[in-house]
Order: C-alpha cells, then sequence, then structure tokens
C-alpha cells in the first residue's frame, strides 16, 4: 500500500475506534498489534482493511501441493487448494500456507473464516488470536 493512501486511511480509522492491524512476516503465522483511538460518534465503525495478496496460486503449486499430499489425479476433483491462514486474516499464497483440502471439510472452513474475520472486524480478537484459532480443527459450526 503507497504511504499516502496508508496515511489517509490511519486518520479515517484512528477517529472511527479500535482496529487491530496484522504485521506482515515470513512466516504462516503473523503477528498483530492494536491500535486503539477514542471513538468520536455511535455510527458503526468501518471494516477492517488487511492487505492482502490476491487469490492466485498457479496451477504448477497446486500440482506441487496435490502431489505432496499423495492425492492422485483422479482424485483431486474431490479436493481445493485451501490456506492454512486465509489471506482474510493476513496469510499468504506462500507454498508453506497451501493445503490439500477436502471440499465438505473446506465449506466448513470457509464458514470458521468468515466467523473470525467478523470477530476481528468487531474487535472482539486479534488478527494473531483468529490466525491461532483457524488454524484449530473446527468439526462443527461456528457459534451463532
Amino acid at each position: 500500500m503507497k504511504p499516502v493512501v496508508l496515511l489517509i486511511a490511519l486518520l479515517f480509522l484512528a477517529a472511527s475506534g479500535p482496529v487491530v492491524f496484522a504485521k506482515r512476516s515470513s512466516s504462516t503465522t503473523e503477528q498483530s498489534k492494536e491500535v486503539s483511538a477514542p471513538a468520536k460518534s455511535t455510527a458503526p465503525a468501518p471494516k477492517l482493511h488487511i492487505d492482502k495478496q490476491p487469490r492466485n496460486v498457479p496451477s504448477s503449486v497446486k500440482g506441487e501441493v496435490y502431489k505432496e499430499s499423495g492425492i492422485p489425479k483422479a482424485d483431486q476433483k474431490n479436493y481445493v487448494i485451501d490456506h492454512k491462514v486465509p489471506l482474510e486474516l493476513g496469510g499468504s499464497n506462500s507454498r508453506s500456507n497451501l493445503q490439500a483440502q477436502p471440499k465438505s471439510a473446506a465449506k466448513n472452513k470457509d464458514r470458521w473464516e468468515n466467523y473470525l474475520t467478523g470477530q476481528v472486524q468487531a474487535g472482539k480478537m486479534t488478527v494473531g488470536q483468529a490466525q491461532a484459532e483457524i488454524q484449530r480443527p473446527h468439526s462443527g459450526p461456528p457459534p451463532m
């Protein structure tokens, strides 16, 4: 993000209340930092924006993930290549952040990703807490 745009975004967000930012690092477990400013109005806070990478994993990398996971070509239609830490929570497209996941499990993980992103946006947890939580196994849907 360009410095001028970042400065403008920070000034806007600082006037809106507590905000949580992700610190980019080379590992899949990102660190987080909380920045707070007093709220000046009762209007809802703007949605948190994490500077995420485009969802673009080359076919060659997807092939590597399937091969490393031992999934034969004939069975790959039952799987998706998933981000362990989602881009929405500061994850990356790096090979170490990718996994082959059965489609049925991916749908439940997507629900958890949406729930946790909402928790971060609402200021109920930090990005680091959400990143740790998404990596735990979840057998059921997230809380409502």
